[in-house]
């Protein structure tokens, strides 16, 4: 399924609790069982996020939130 949802980067939930995005499990190819995984993850000392692919991690600063609806697989949220 390629369908495309809303991500959001902070969510409040009505008891006051709120969580942000601190990585995500992209995709690409054209099933679950075929293509490329890579991941982004935040490091919360630097600031930044960091994009992981095989055997380069690679500095990209922010998710670019109008590609997460196409590529991402899975979302972590941390409790802020």
């Amino acid at each position: 399924i390629h369908d495309e949802i809303d991500v959001p980067t902070r969510i409040n939930l009505p008891s006051g609790a709120m969580y942000q995005i601190v990585g995500t499990i992209n995709h690409y190819g054209p099933s679950a069982n075929s293509g490329h995984y890579t991941t982004a993850i935040y490091n919360n000392k630097k600031n930044k996020f960091y994009l992981c692919n095989d055997e380069t991690i690679t500095e990209i600063g922010t998710l670019d939130v109008d590609d997460l609806p196409r590529k991402v697989y899975l979302i972590i949220y941390q409790r802020q």
